[in-house]
């Protein structure tokens, strides 16, 4: 899928976390990953798509396909009705997830 100019222009700003912040989206790499969060994809894209690809996503060997999504939230008074909540903060591996 050829991204538009203004795609482009977005996952480069969600290369940088006050951008991430701003808009609410992430950039997702990976198939697996992509298919787990598809109710919250916005687009996907692939390496020959956009320019810097491996340093947009991050990894020091990305799978050719990744996606902007939607950061997910909930309400807080559906959270308090769970018994347990973990909360990861800077995570540089998501690998390390799979961990807990």
């Amino acid at each position: 899928m050829k991204v538009s100019i203004a795609q482009q222009n977005l996952v480069n700003k969600l290369a940088l976390k006050k951008y991430r912040h701003e808009y609410k989206q992430c950039i997702i790499s990976g198939q697996k990953n992509i298919e787990t969060a598809k109710k919250y994809i916005s687009f996907i894209f692939k390496n020959a798509d956009v320019k810097d690809f491996k340093k947009i996503v991050g990894a020091d060997a990305p799978q050719d396909v990744a996606a902007v999504a939607n950061t997910p939230s909930w309400p807080k008074k559906d959270v308090a009705l769970k018994n347990i909540i973990v909360v990861a903060d800077g995570i540089q591996d998501p690998g390390n997830i799979g961990t807990l």
